[in-house]
């Protein structure tokens, strides 16, 4: 009798869990796709890259979905037998509701340790390739060297800052160049325009502006000037270690080489340790809280299960971005910005099934 319960709880939950996945991860990826339309139009990004840089975001799409469709699956499956009155029955036939919905804390232990693999061996390394691969589109698509309005480093010896980008991308206006010195002040050039040359960036005419040691300002104009871009963003591609890049492994022995240079200083390391972990964990504690509201809903109410359950995860989404945000800020401590939220849900859920018992 009990693994024909198991049996039959699973099947109700697996159906829905494997729809769920698929939906969230097409509609995550969906997403970093229209953010990036306007350049991919405009600029005619080939084709093959796109599809590469999508592949790269599935394993963080997934990471970001298992959470949501564990506890989707487990809601639709566990409100369906309560619809039918089938969780009734079962508990008058003797069965505790922490036993009934084992299946379901079975599949949040399985999608927490998913997950945690996901992000730990897949996303760090997919999330490096796509950077690398966005350096190489970079250096092979010129327009998108600048955009309008914003910094952007070429190199560590130079930084541009232009006010607009004429469509097709080889007239810039309004451009800003900081040239950075060994053992001097940076110095800046400034031109009404620039075009992309033969040999990098071209102007007709520039004024430069260097601020001396001695507080003196010098300035004046400059003839025709050619900036060799390629010589500047080329090379081989860098070796990015973003957090997002990193392991745990790794993310634990930054944490403790900057905390015993200055404590503090690796507030964000440990941020991404404890919030990496509690994402991860949250498949389980999102199983178990549909399974804590389960027994709440009847007939005429199963819709409003499902619905409560997406709308929590919705809120859970936005909060852990907000406890995450507070957590870099230094205003929490890194565990409590990771796992504060995880310990309200699991405390409320396991004060309804002690109702419930």
């Amino acid at each position: 009798m009990p693994k024909l319960l198991d049996r039959y709880v699973t099947r109700e939950i697996l159906g829905p869990f494997g729809v769920a996945l698929l939906t969230f991860v097409v509609l995550i990826t969906g997403h970093i796709l229209f953010t990036v339309v306007q350049i991919i139009v405009e600029h005619g990004v080939p084709l093959p890259n796109i599809a590469k840089f999508l592949v790269l975001q599935v394993p963080r799409a997934v990471v970001l979905a298992l959470p949501i469709s564990t506890m989707l699956a487990c809601a639709l499956g566990l409100n369906r037998l309560g619809a039918e009155q089938e969780l009734t029955a079962l508990r008058v036939g003797g069965a505790s509701l922490p036993r009934i919905i084992r299946p379901a804390l079975q599949l949040g232990l399985a999608t927490f340790v998913l997950a945690f693999a996901v992000s730990e061996f897949v996303v760090p390394w997919a999330n490096h390739e796509a950077n690398t691969m966005l350096h190489e589109i970079v250096l092979s698509q010129r327009a998108l060297v600048f955009r309008p309005g914003k910094f952007t480093a070429a190199g560590t010896q130079a930084h541009f800052f232009v006010e607009e980008v004429e469509r097709g991308g080889n007239l810039l206006k309004g451009v800003y160049f900081f040239f950075n010195q060994a053992h001097d002040f940076p110095v800046l050039f400034n031109a009404e325009q620039a075009q992309f040359g033969p040999h990098g960036l071209e102007t007709a005419s520039a004024r430069f502006y260097h601020l001396g040691k001695d507080g003196n300002l010098t300035w004046g104009p400059m003839q025709a000037t050619q900036v060799n871009l390629a010589r500047l963003l080329a090379g081989p591609p860098p070796q990015f270690s973003t957090v997002e890049t990193m392991r745990f492994t790794e993310l634990l022995r930054e944490w403790q080489e900057r905390e015993q240079q200055l404590p503090g200083h690796g507030r964000r390391y440990a941020v991404e340790m404890h919030w990496r972990v509690a994402l991860a964990c949250s498949c389980l504690i999102f199983a178990l809280l549909a399974g804590a509201i389960a027994q709440y809903f009847t007939t005429t109410q199963q819709l409003a299960g499902v619905l409560i359950t997406l709308l929590a995860a919705f809120v859970y989404y936005v909060l852990m971005l907000w406890l995450r945000i507070l957590g870099d800020s230094g205003v929490l401590s890194p565990v409590l910005s990771g796992w504060l939220l995880n310990t309200v849900i699991a405390i409320i859920s396991l004060f309804a099934l002690w109702r419930q018992r």
